[in-house]
């Protein structure tokens, strides 16, 4: 049986997503909505498609080819955007006198047109017209030349009289995807294996509480402890600090920086996250927002925040100031021609390379020098200070949770902290630091060196976040 297949919808309806998909082309797990009505038609043993496209033409017919990835034969025919089903099905030349199996490519469905083929083989009748979910699929299996054709038009509207002509197929779910929030569900819905019939695709990676199906090229953090699951797409890069809670769709092409938190989300293909954003229940889509609770939605300008993952951000490289730079570059001097004195020391300053996160979250190496004081043992350092890749004062590079700018050679949790400390207590000391101007930072770390001296060794290992900011009044 031959299979004609619309998808001419505008998308109006999800506006302004309508700007860059076409209902067919939205993503559902990943794969386009498209792509699992052919999954379908091709496990009914369907081998000729006519495919009915108006927007996105070109991009459709780049996504399916001639069919060969599902061993169909695809023939295009254009339309009129939502042009009228009825005025579409008399150009394509079919036999009036037999039934084809017609089809909306743009309304995403349990695979049930296997049982549907079946089931027109043993019935006899103008229209065999499946419900899904007790709505209208549309698909229908009838004649070219009959007046049933109108309602497969969209909007697709369930027929009051099923009497005679409706065959319910009970197993399956539709969703016509006329909202933001049928979009949402589809996604977590096919993400999580909630549709029957319908599986994510990936290598399947479990985590603390589901599991993840990843493609392939992608850069992630440890899903093991991720307290949700879902589906990645290929070529994501998802900074290791990120959190994954419920069920996440994230897009091919996606990157999400540090410190980001997504639950029950979905990302777009290519859409960029910037530091620290926090998505629930909402759909990103390049520099759009949408939030399918509300309704509303908002366009951000600033590519750092929010933009496709393709192009580059504007950020400026932000530069050490020329005078840190310079004492530096002093300091760095001094260290060299004293290097001769701290081999004499002891061999307890041996050079040791460590790795660091400099400005900008970019993985670098460092020199320091272990044992001794823990303040000389950072003069090295000062190399990345005369570079322009960090301050003289600032956060902890190794901690690599700032962002850029903050980094420094000396601070107080270089100084001043033990080990093992919190990163509530990292995070307290630090944020108090940088309130403070460049004079008062370093009169507080002086005044915290008088102190330590005067400490115990034992304090080191007992600091509590009240006494977490050095030169305070406890």
């Amino acid at each position: 049986m031959e299979a004609i297949v619309f998808a001419n919808r505008s998308g109006w309806e999800l506006s302004p997503l309508d700007r860059r998909y076409c209902p067919a082309l939205l993503p559902i797990a990943n794969r386009a909505v498209i792509e699992y009505t052919l999954d379908d038609l091709a496990q009914a043993g369907v081998s000729r498609v006519r495919l009915v496209v108006s927007n996105q033409a070109r991009e459709i017919e780049a996504l399916v080819g001639a069919g060969e990835k599902w061993g169909l034969r695809v023939e295009y025919h254009l339309s009129k955007v939502e042009e009228s089903v009825t005025a579409v099905v008399p150009r394509l030349g079919l036999d009036p006198s037999t039934p084809c199996l017609f089809v909306r490519g743009d309304v995403l469905r349990s695979p049930n047109l296997k049982n549907l083929m079946v089931m027109a083989t043993s019935l006899d009748g103008e229209v065999l017209q499946p419900l899904l979910g007790r709505r209208n699929a549309g698909i229908a299996i009838l004649r070219p030349i009959s007046e049933r054709l109108g309602e497969l038009e969209w909007p697709l509207i369930t027929p009051a009289d099923t009497r005679g002509r409706v065959i319910e197929l009970l197993p399956g779910d539709c969703n016509t995807l006329e909202t933001w929030r049928d979009l949402l569900d589809a996604n977590l819905l096919v993400a999580s294996h909630a549709v029957p019939g319908l599986s994510p695709r990936g290598a399947a990676r479990p985590s603390a509480e589901a599991v993840f199906f990843t493609g392939s090229h992608c850069r992630l953090p440890a899903l093991a402890p991720q307290a949700g699951g879902g589906v990645i797409g290929e070529h994501c890069t998802l900074d290791k600090s990120c959190l994954l809670q419920g069920v996440v769709v994230i897009g091919t092409g996606a990157v999400v920086d540090r410190a980001c938190r997504i639950q029950d989300a979905l990302v777009m293909p290519h859409t960029y996250l910037g530091p620290g954003l926090a998505l629930e229940g909402k759909i990103v889509c390049g520099d759009l927002l949408l939030d399918p609770a509300t309704g509303g939605w908002i366009q951000v300008s600033d590519r750092d925040l929010l933009g496709d993952s393709r192009v580059a951000t504007t950020r400026p490289a932000e530069k050490t100031p020329p005078l840190e730079r310079t004492v530096a570059l002093i300091g760095l001097t001094l260290t060299l021609l004293l290097s001769p004195l701290l081999l004499v020391t002891g061999g307890a300053w041996r050079p040791e390379k460590r790795r660091l996160f400099s400005n900008g979250g970019q993985h670098r190496m460092g020199w320091v020098l272990g044992g001794g004081n823990r303040g000389l043992a950072l003069l090295p350092l000062l190399v990345l200070v005369v570079r322009g890749d960090l301050r003289l004062f600032g956060a902890d590079p190794s901690r690599g949770i700032e962002e850029a700018g903050s980094l420094g050679v000396w601070g107080p949790v270089q100084l001043w902290l033990h080990s093992g400390a919190s990163d509530e207590e990292v995070d307290i000391v630090q944020r108090h630091f940088r309130t403070l101007s460049p004079l008062r930072q370093l009169a507080m770390l002086w005044r915290w060196r008088r102190q330590a001296r005067r400490r115990p060794q034992a304090d080191d290992t007992t600091l509590t976040a009240s006494s977490a900011i050095p030169g305070e009044p406890s």
